[in-house]
């Protein structure tokens, strides 16, 4: 039964989960421990996981006390009940572990069959703070605020996240911001959306409103896609759900109503990194799967793409470059260095290339990289261009100081002459083809690419 669970949910027997990786997913196995909804998408208040926090501290203070009095009085106190505790919150925590070697899931739900035990340690920790004759009192006070925050997370938190979508106001209408014009079939017309931000990690949540105008009565309920599409083609998140997850369909909109649908879609955890992403909406009738055919101002769209997102790794990347450089182009992006494998090579091979690029500071436009190789009348015999990371990675998107690992693939044509080529690399903005030029440490212009090295072509 679990290698299909496992089958089912991708299971990655290579995955690294490192002590370091372990801790860092401490903070959302916290969150989901104590109280934490939807999926994995609706949060209580700071102020809830703040009271907890304090009680696992006071808990992990006192236990360490309570053991040193238990043992005082070893014929009120049996030691083996507490070994069998500790026994079983092993044997659940390597669980825990081995399930996240293999599964991209650090929540706490993963350890409730040993809530008991925990709950149990921690309560025996904190009683040893109140004087032994206020002690029940403390428990019945302490029991009492944990029942009043239970009772009040659906009200405060669980029922304003699925509240039905606000319809915006017709004076409010003109004034929507980032106004498309979508309309799915003649049925429904999306006016346009607002991106809460622009900057996401792997496994965070895209929330994203969506300005949906009926433009008649349906009948049907249909559903929304949400999809971030790299510029590659690589799908990286996907979520469908009814407008107003379910509170509001559209066979309930009245005709000319907009409605602000607050949508959400996750980035899958091992989605490439770095990357842009662009928000692609769907709209089909689930029961069929039919999809509405999609007109963007008045021209038909396989598919609607909103705005792009830049997705980058939670920590940034430590490099070995093995041929370090330095290199300036047009004091924007500056070159770190490079890796080639082989510096002899037979014509028909393949060059693999990987540069090491650092914005010096915010970088305005895309620019693409070529790489060649030449000989020496520069004539390039074979060249890979594109814009950085397959043009996955715009250098429009680059934050200053950024270091972005980009590689590349030069084949060697099949009658390639033996002899010595040079490998240059440079950056240029199409459709103008005007390259950046490479500036010494003074300013002044030395060249329009770097040469990095010089390989043999054997016979």
């Amino acid at each position: 039964g679990m290698s299909r669970f496992f089958e089912a949910l991708g299971a990655d027997p290579g995955r690294d989960l490192t002590l370091a990786r372990l801790i860092r997913e401490l903070e959302g196995f916290r969150l989901s421990y104590w109280a934490i909804f939807g999926w994995f998408n609706v949060l209580a208040g700071r102020w809830v996981y703040r009271f907890f926090d304090l009680l696992v501290l006071l808990g992990a203070i006192g236990l360490p006390l309570a053991v040193t009095r238990a043992l005082k009085r070893r014929d009120h106190f049996s030691v083996s009940p507490l070994v069998v505790v500790l026994i079983w919150l092993v044997t659940v925590a390597l669980g825990y572990v081995r399930y996240n070697q293999l599964i991209d899931a650090a929540t706490g739900r993963l350890v409730f069959p040993a809530i008991g035990g925990l709950s149990l340690l921690l309560a025996w920790g904190l009683v040893q703070f109140p004087p032994l004759r206020h002690r029940m009192a403390f428990v019945y006070a302490l029991g009492a605020a944990i029942f009043v925050i239970a009772l009040a997370c659906p009200f405060l938190y669980i029922r304003p996240a699925y509240a039905r979508p606000p319809v915006v106001s017709a004076d409010s209408v003109h004034a929507l911001p980032n106004e498309t014009d979508v309309s799915y079939d003649g049925q429904m017309k999306l006016l346009g959306y607002e991106l809460e931000r622009e900057a996401f990690h792997p496994g965070e949540a895209v929330y994203v409103t969506l300005y949906w105008q009926a433009l008649g009565k349906m009948e049907r309920d249909h559903s929304v896609s949400l999809v971030l599409l790299t510029p590659s083609g690589k799908l990286v998140g996907q979520e469908d759900s009814y407008p107003g997850l379910g509170s509001y369909p559209t066979s309930h909109w009245e005709e000319g109503q907009v409605i602000a649908d607050r949508s959400w879609v996750r980035v899958k955890p091992r989605a490439p990194l770095p990357t842009v992403a662009w928000l692609g909406v769907k709209v089909y009738y689930l029961p069929t799967m039919e999809q509405l055919a999609a007109l963007a101002n008045g021209e038909p769209v396989e598919q609607v793409l909103l705005g792009r997102i830049k997705i980058t790794a939670w920590e940034g990347e430590e490099y070995a470059i093995s041929t370090p450089v330095s290199g300036n182009f047009g004091n924007q992006i500056g070159l770190l260095g490079y890796d080639l494998e082989g510096r002899e090579v037979h014509a028909g091979e393949t060059l693999r290339l990987t540069l090491y690029w650092r914005a010096r500071g915010e970088v305005e436009q895309d620019y693409t990289v070529f790489t060649h190789v030449v000989d020496d009348a520069g004539r390039i015999w074979t060249q890979d261009d594109s814009q950085p990371l397959r043009g996955d990675y715009p250098t429009s998107f680059w934050g200053a100081e950024e270091v972005v690992r980009d590689p590349y693939e030069l084949t060697l044509p099949e009658d390639m002459p033996p002899g010595e080529y040079e490998v240059e690399v440079g950056l240029y903005l199409l459709p103008s083809v005007e390259r950046l030029p490479v500036l010494d440490g003074e300013g002044q212009v030395l060249d329009n690419r770097i040469k990095l090295s010089t390989i043999a072509v054997l016979e």
